[in-house]
């Protein structure tokens, strides 16, 4: 099995459900998905329960993502990321960019 099939952004329920690998590996096809699905959408809501591994690409998908959105005049917020992310984060001073300074970590 390749990393792309263990990961996903699957819209459902109301949000994005990313799931799997988000790495150097997943990151740029993600990117791509998601630029793809959030067409349209004012706002975007991203469910990160689904994570199985992430690094500090993931940091930087999300950012990317962030600025995807700004630049249309919509938002993206960020829900159940993991604790780890969260912290990586905030050393990396960017948590508040992308409005994870209420979540745990």
């Amino acid at each position: 099995m390749t990393h792309r099939e263990r990961t996903a952004l699957v819209f459902k329920t109301g949000r994005f459900h990313l799931s799997g690998r988000v790495d150097f590996q997943t990151v740029p096809a993600l990117f791509k998905d998601g630029e793809r699905q959030f067409a349209g959408h004012h706002r975007v809501t991203i469910d990160g329960s689904g994570i199985t591994h992430a690094n500090s690409a993931a940091l930087s998908l999300w950012l990317q993502w962030a600025e995807l959105m700004r630049v249309s005049g919509g938002r993206m917020l960020l829900r159940s990321i993991p604790d780890s992310l969260v912290r990586l984060a905030r050393v990396s001073q960017v948590s508040e960019l992308l409005g994870l300074e209420d979540q745990g970590g």
